[in-house]
Order: C-alpha cells, then sequence, then structure tokens
C-alpha cells in the first residue's frame, strides 16, 4: 500500500464502520479514536458512546441518567475509569490519599452516595443517643459536616439512602429492629444546595414521614429506600426452630400510608434479603439449598392507609433464578448483595456468598435485564482457610467489593478487595488492599464500618474510637 492509499477501513460506509465501532471495548475504542480525523469524529459520536458495552464502573452521580450525557461526557468519565481499573488490578493497589475525620462517637453504620456525599450513624459513649450526619466529603478537598440530627436513646437504629430531585435532597430512613420497639421507622428528607452547619438540628425540622409500627408484628432487619418509596422487610418467629415468616412494608415517603406485602415465596424460605428499584421489588432468599431470586412488580402499589390492615399478596414473581451452586445448610452461612443501585442500565445484582467455618466463597451474579447473558453466573473465590469475613461492601454494579477479614492463625486483620468482571470468561481476583508493609494511622482490628465507592476507588473506614478516614485507591 503506498502513503497515498487510504486505509481499507476507511471504505466502507460510516453506517457499517459505526456497527463495527460499537462492537469493541472501551480501551479499544479510545485506541482507534487515536488514529486518523475520520475514526476519530465517528468514535467521539455520542451514538457510540451511548450503545457501546459500559461495563466498567463510572463515576457519575447515582441521581444522573446514563441517557443524559453527552459522548465526550461519557469519554471522560470512561477514561479516569479505566485508571481507577488499572490501578485496582495491581497487585498492590496504590493509595494516592488519606483524610483523617474526627467523627465523634462509634460509627455504627456508613452509607456513600455517589464519591461525594457520606451519611453516617453514629452511637454516643456517654447518653446512648445515635446521631445521624451528613458529610459532604469531595476528593483533594476539605470535608464538612452538613447536617446533625440527634436521635433520642431508644432501640439501635439502622438506615438507608438515596437521592431525590435530581440530587438536591437527600432521602434517609433510619429504622429500629428490636421486636420490643416504640418506633418502626422514620423518614427525613435533607435539603443538600442550602449552606449547613455543624449543629445539632430539630430533627422535626426534616422529619417527613414517622410509623410507630405498634400494630405492626415482626422484627425489621432490612430496608431500602428510592425516590417516593420505603420498605422494610419484617421476619415474624413462630418458634425457635421454624424458619421465619417473612413481610415487606412499603411505605409513601410523604404520607406515612403503608401496606404490608405478603411475599409468594416457596416454603421453607429462609434467609431472605431485597432490593429496591422505582417500580421493581427484588428479593432473594434461599430453598432447599438453593440460591434464588425473585422479581415483583410493584408499579401499581397504592398506598391508602395509616393503619394496620390485612396483608396484600403480590402474586407470584414475574421472574425467577436460581444459582448453580447449592450452598450449605449448616450455621454460619451467610451472603451480601451488591449496593442499591437505581440506574435502568443495571445489568446484574451481584452477591458474595461466604461460610464462617468452610473455605465456602462464591460470587454470583442474578441478570437483571435482557442482555446476552440469561444465566445466573458463579464462580468460586479463593479463601484463606482459617479466614472469617467481618464486614463487606459490594459496589452499587457488582464489579468490585471491599471486606474486613480476620485470619485466626495470625490472629490479624487485613482489608481485602475482589474484581469480579461481568463477562463469564473473566474470572474473579481476589487481594489485599492494604500491604502488611503499608503504615497507616490506625489498626484494622479497630474497624467497625465500612463504606465503598467502585467507581473512585474510595473507601471510607469507621473506627470505635470515633475516627474515620478516607482512603483514595
Amino acid at each position: 500500500m503506498s502513503s497515498t492509499t487510504s486505509p481499507r477501513i476507511l471504505e466502507l460506509p460510516s453506517d457499517a464502520l459505526i456497527l463495527i465501532l460499537r462492537e469493541l471495548s472501551i480501551s479499544s475504542l479510545l485506541s482507534v479514536q487515536q488514529t486518523c480525523r475520520v475514526l476519530h469524529a465517528l468514535c467521539s459520536s455520542d451514538y457510540i458512546w451511548h450503545n457501546i458495552n459500559l461495563d466498567i464502573p463510572l463515576n457519575f452521580p447515582p441521581h444522573v441518567g446514563i441517557e443524559s450525557l453527552s459522548g465526550s461526557e461519557l469519554r471522560r468519565l470512561a477514561v479516569n475509569a479505566l485508571r481507577v481499573d488499572h490501578n485496582w488490578g495491581k497487585r498492590h493497589t496504590i493509595l494516592k490519599g488519606i483524610q483523617h475525620v474526627q467523627h465523634g462517637g462509634i460509627i455504627s453504620e456508613m452509607r456513600l452516595l455517589g464519591s461525594e456525599w457520606l451519611v453516617t450513624l453514629s452511637r454516643t459513649s456517654t447518653s446512648g443517643a445515635s446521631m445521624l450526619s451528613v458529610w459532604n466529603i469531595p476528593q483533594n478537598s476539605s470535608v464538612n459536616r452538613v447536617r446533625v440530627v440527634v436521635l433520642e436513646a431508644l432501640h439501635s437504629p439502622k438506615l438507608a439512602t438515596c437521592f431525590q430531585n435530581d440530587g438536591t435532597e437527600l432521602l434517609v430512613a433510619v429504622y429500629y429492629c428490636s421486636p420490643s420497639r416504640t418506633e418502626l421507622l422514620r423518614v427525613y428528607n435533607f435539603p443538600l444546595i442550602e449552606s449547613g452547619s455543624d449543629s445539632a438540628s430539630d430533627p422535626s425540622r426534616y422529619l417527613t414521614a414517622q410509623l410507630s409500627g405498634k400494630d405492626i408484628q415482626g422484627t425489621a432487619f432490612e430496608a431500602h429506600i428510592c425516590p417516593g418509596v420505603v420498605a422494610v422487610a419484617l421476619a415474624q418467629f413462630n418458634n425457635a426452630f421454624d424458619h421465619p415468616k417473612y413481610r415487606i412494608l412499603l411505605a409513601d415517603t410523604v404520607t406515612g400510608f403503608y401496606c404490608l406485602a405478603q411475599l409468594h415465596n416457596p416454603e421453607p424460605w429462609s434467609q431472605m434479603h431485597f432490593r429496591l428499584f422505582p417500580g421493581l421489588l427484588v428479593v432473594t432468599g434461599i430453598y432447599e439449598g438453593n440460591f434464588t431470586l425473585h422479581k415483583y412488580d410493584i408499579a401499581d402499589l397504592k398506598f391508602t392507609s395509616s393503619e394496620a390492615s390485612e396483608d396484600l399478596e403480590l402474586g407470584p414473581p414475574f421472574e425467577e433464578f436460581s444459582s448453580p451452586v447449592e450452598v450449605p445448610s449448616s450455621l454460619g452461612f451467610d451472603y451480601t448483595l451488591s449496593a442499591d443501585n437505581f440506574s435502568r442500565s443495571l445489568t446484574w445484582i451481584t452477591a458474595m456468598t461466604y461460610h464462617q467455618s468452610q473455605t465456602f466463597r462464591y460470587i454470583i451474579k442474578f441478570p437483571m435485564k435482557q442482555t446476552q447473558y440469561r444465566e445466573v453466573l458463579a464462580h468460586k473465590l479463593p479463601s484463606d482457610s482459617g479466614s472469617t469475613i467481618d464486614v463487606i461492601c459490594i459496589g452499587h454494579s457488582g464489579q468490585r467489593a471491599v471486606w474486613l477479614e480476620r485470619r485466626w492463625h495470625t490472629d490479624t486483620f487485613v482489608l481485602m478487595k475482589g474484581s469480579f468482571p461481568s463477562g463469564d470468561d473473566r474470572k474473579p481476583s481476589v487481594s489485599t488492599l492494604v500491604p502488611r508493609h503499608m503504615a497507616l494511622p490506625f489498626e484494622f482490628y479497630a474497624c467497625q464500618s465500612l463504606a465503598f465507592d467502585e467507581a473512585t476507588g474510595r473507601v471510607c473506614v469507621g473506627l470505635h474510637t470515633g475516627d474515620l478516614y478516607l482512603l483514595d485507591f
């Protein structure tokens, strides 16, 4: 070929070129984009970036739909995502920055929303009251506590969070797990555009809904929230030997009206967890050694009462999946689902299963939408035979996770990382996130809680001393 002859690929019609380019991986598309002006123009189009398989966690606000971003914005996010992926894939991920925050109180639970907002729930060592705090934690900038609400010393609360109204408001659901509770649920709506302060706020100022739950039977053990709706899972035990009966309370976050949904699950059904999406309820559990996932349509549910009434039968799930891996029936088995994600582009719900006395660890991926993969994927993870998992966080897309592992033969705590690619031809990898030789201003045995943003590699570590550390990888 002479120097004046055009490459043959450019002789193809533009439509054919676009069909080829949309099948490339992100890294391949970025490489092709740099070859010539014609391909640079084609590779930069909005159509290509909205149709390419963006199978890597991207750092954009959770309330923003990916379809609203331009091609140039998606390209910038993809380049940054590849940098994080490269660092995350190293044997020892490089720690790029660390920030110390004097939080105060023992941090029992944390939730990261994107990479710049953090919600913490802590207990004071004196009064026993709980403190709900909202933090703005931009990278390479100062950390600010913008909202503080002191909760009276009832039973130990837990929380669920989400953005609403284009990220200008933060919904926080606080629920109480004790069966002898005097209150079941509170919903707070915190505006984020106002200038905040570090002083304690009047709890009623941001309170939008409240349920006493006196007439609602069952122990609350999990809750999730999305704009307009909050869901609380309840377990009702008849005796110490039978599996519990599960129900889910679904409530309007403004009126407080609710309904109790009876799940159409086979018996005996155990170890239930769930995720809430707009118009969709996804429930997982164990049935006769099978790890299953059921999807329920809740788009037409109506909340018309603030009083307890008969259970609402959701009917059979419209879609079911079962894992190919049989789970142990012995005590010590548990699993964790990937973090809340309200994106319509979510491809998988990921679960990490583990056993505290056996080397049983699997990553299981359940499909969420119509893709080339319609089967449940399962991969066995390498694990130390003398280790147990204390705290675990799986990212929104389920492609990365961090967990605190206790190794009993050396009596040490190690912060681990896992990478779980989507394709069935790409195997997961597991290694230490922080090597033992790395000097840190704290010890991991003091870790009380974790929060993780997989798109940026940011890990928040809450200690029982009241200290909070932000680690940027």
